[in-house]
């Protein structure tokens, strides 16, 4: 449950766009570019991406052990995680 609350958390901040940036957000995250994503998921990518490098480990392994961990009965927690990686990567 604390998983899945979470990746939530996480979710809605990558998505947050501040009211007054969102007319050009919107233009912009039609191009498809890494530049369209919203500031808060430049920053969560600039974070995991960090931590990956001193750490030494792959981009996303964490998240991605939460999605190998997890039974088939945790579908949520799976698609919720995929969705994070997606929507932050751009896609």
């Amino acid at each position: 449950m604390v998983v899945k609350a979470s990746i939530d958390l996480l979710l809605v901040f990558v998505n947050y766009t501040d009211p007054s940036e969102a007319n050009s957000s919107k233009d912009a995250s039609r191009l498809g570019s890494p530049d369209s994503l919203p500031p808060n998921a430049l920053l969560f990518k600039d974070a995991v991406e960090e931590m990956s490098d001193e750490k030494g480990v792959a981009f996303w392994s964490y998240l991605l052990s939460i999605i190998s961990e997890k039974s088939v009965a945790d579908q949520d927690i799976m698609t919720k995680a995929m969705s994070l990686i997606n929507r932050v990567r751009g896609r």
